[in-house]
């Protein structure tokens, strides 16, 4: 059994040990309910199926910071779609105090206590199941992480990233709560002890949280000028704010050493993925 301390234990049948077991521990994934905790409790009991006949997460995690576990983690649950094999998932309250009324896919960010409540799944996870606490960017094979459910829904996701949802461009779970991973990221590793200390911090200059930081402008479109292309903002996630101090060119000869033999040759060809993979090699570390 794999059961988080401090978090309720509600299974919603007793037939939860008759489900498929987890196959890998790859992805803690993020959710929205749109719904209240004990709304989407009672949802997922009676109103979806019954028990574990629907869709339904691993956790539960209330605007207080309650956090109620659904499915044992040795277990799928069924909220990922193609990935339930390999992903945890955590759904979220967003309706009710202290929530504002909203609609569509406007969705407001987590509270300050669901961010903790997230990070202390992320790090118990890390420490119980291995789970990298770095951002995985995306669904697609080899990625691992924190991550989102909007990676693996139709009109986001990319070409061969895994598909967690058949809904086509469902928001899940909202660019406020996209924008908190970084947070949750950041918290998860201060809990579960492995943010660098400042020895390690002077051997390398940028934690990922910083990483996250540095604009595509200050980076990725020097790195792209320094193969003859055209500048571009190559992630979107990561254009918030910049970070001062960056030597810009330095770090940028560092990632075009990083890049395919062939892109850097032909001075053409550069894509997203190409950039991305040389920034995680040269800041290997920030993945652990």
């Amino acid at each position: 059994m794999a059961r988080m301390p401090g978090a309720i234990w509600k299974p919603l049948a007793a037939n939860w040990a008759a489900q498929p077991r987890m196959k890998a521990y790859d992805f803690f994934c993020v959710h929205t309910m749109v719904g209240t905790l004990v709304g989407t409790d009672g949802y997922f009991k009676v109103g979806n199926g019954a028990g574990y006949g629907g869709t339904e997460s691993h956790f539960g995690v209330g605007p207080d910071g309650t956090i109620f576990q659904w499915q044992d983690t040795a277990y799928q649950a069924d909220a990922n779609g193609n990935g339930n094999w390999h992903v945890i998932s955590s759904e979220n309250a967003d309706t009710g105090f202290p929530f504002p009324k909203w609609g569509g896919s406007d969705v407001p960010p987590l509270t300050p206590q669901q961010v903790e409540a997230n990070a202390k799944i992320a790090a118990w996870l890390h420490k119980t199941h291995g789970i990298p606490l770095g951002i995985a960017g995306s669904s697609k094979p080899g990625a691992r992480g924190l991550a989102v459910h909007r990676y693996g829904v139709p009109g986001y996701a990319p070409p061969g990233a895994e598909l967690w949802s058949s809904a086509r461009g469902k928001a899940c779970p909202g660019d406020r709560r996209i924008a908190q991973l970084p947070a949750i990221s950041a918290r998860a590793k201060q809990l579960a002890g492995v943010t660098p200390t400042p020895a390690q911090e002077d051997d390398m200059p940028f934690t990922e949280t910083q990483l996250g930081n540095i604009t595509s402008d200050a980076i990725a479109n020097r790195v792209i000028a320094s193969v003859g292309g055209k500048p571009y903002h190559a992630w979107e996630a990561w254009r918030d704010a910049g970070l001062k101090g960056v030597d810009a060119a330095k770090l940028a000869a560092e990632i075009v050493a990083k890049l395919p033999a062939s892109v850097a040759a032909t001075s053409g060809g550069l894509t997203k993925t190409d950039v991305e993979a040389a920034v995680r090699a040269v800041f290997a570390d920030a993945a652990t």
